[in-house]
């Protein structure tokens, strides 16, 4: 037996009622099937011109699958990622060339091979290698590594903070070496705040609340 959203109002309908919703053309063409239907099933063919039901059928797959291409493009729309997601990721890119630089720098200018050191390279590895998933991941629309970038600014801030004060407060070196450290500093942690504040811009989050929201209802796999 035939059904759809609107048989089980035609079924307590009249016979007359159902003729009405039949012959009204504004109708949407799933209510006028379900009119038929009940009709149909009421044995008053009469009452259905013929081939209209395959004509109805046709109007509704066609509303149908331009609705569902409708939400689709919506969708993919939504799901592409905005523009200051997409400068957040590639600013955080920006620090892990920005701090090859510092290197290169520091090697020729002051003399300094600081990958000659085990452990600062291994730290610095490390922290270019977290930094670029992150950006990876930011590009692909997830949300937990702006989360992740937040924790790794505050604790590398905090890092920064005591290294700082320790040898050029503490240790009264405060010479060129570390005027340029002090600017190189400055700049990494500008770009990674300017990545934060675009991350958790009002845009970010509408967009990210969209995104998952797309992902719980799952309407692109449905269609």
């Amino acid at each position: 037996m035939k059904t759809n959203i609107y048989s089980k109002y035609m079924h307590t309908k009249k016979d007359d009622a159902l003729v009405d919703v039949l012959q009204n053309n504004k109708n949407a063409p799933d209510m006028r099937l379900a009119a038929i239907w009940e009709l149909q099933k009421r044995n008053l063919f009469e009452h259905v011109p013929e081939n209209l039901e395959n004509e109805l059928n046709f109007s509704y797959e066609t509303k149908r699958i331009e609705m569902a291409e409708t939400i689709k493009t919506s969708i993919h729309e939504d799901r592409d990622v905005i523009p200051k997601i997409k400068w957040a990721a590639y600013l955080l890119f920006s620090t892990v060339f920005l701090h090859i630089v510092y290197f290169i720098l520091m090697k020729n200018t002051f003399y300094i091979n600081l990958l000659a050191n085990s452990f600062y390279l291994v730290t610095f590895i490390v922290r270019s290698g977290i930094v670029i998933l992150i950006g990876i991941y930011l590009l692909q629309g997830q949300q937990w590594p702006r989360i992740v970038a937040l924790i790794l600014f505050i604790l590398g801030s905090v890092s920064i903070a005591s290294t700082y004060f320790q040898i050029f407060v503490n240790d009264n070196s405060f010479n060129a070496y570390g005027i340029f450290f002090s600017g190189y500093i400055f700049i990494q942690l500008a770009i990674f705040l300017l990545s934060l504040i675009l991350l958790f811009s009002r845009d970010a989050s509408d967009w990210y609340k969209g995104y998952n929201r797309n992902q719980e209802l799952g309407v692109l796999d449905e269609i």
